[in-house]
């Protein structure tokens, strides 16, 4: 999952049905595509990363009801708190305490 497919819209419809071809092969549950949107690495506004997990959830429960009823479980997907792939880039303990509390 890349959070490409979030930032940019052009590619929500694509992801939308990404979720629901897990669906279609049977899965129960999908995870929302958050996981690479991470305060501090390529995202430092906070209001923006609320805002992008927010269309992440919303994708993923739209690829999961079918009409009115729900098909299957969106389970949220959190990210490291600090930067999984560039140890160079890790926040201070503090500053990734502050990150996530907003």
């Amino acid at each position: 999952w890349s959070a490409t497919a979030i930032v940019n819209e052009k590619y929500h419809r694509i992801l939308e049905e990404v979720h629901k071809s897990f669906i279609y092969a049977g899965s129960q549950a999908i995870t929302t595509n958050s996981y690479g949107i991470t305060p501090g690495v390529g995202f430092t506004d906070g209001e923006e990363v609320k805002r992008l997990v927010g269309i992440s959830g919303e994708i993923a429960r739209k690829a999961a009801t079918d009409g009115q009823e729900s098909v299957a479980l969106v389970l949220g997907s959190l990210g490291p708190q600090v930067e999984s792939y560039r140890p160079d880039l890790i926040m201070k303990h503090d500053d990734g305490v502050k990150a996530y509390k907003h």
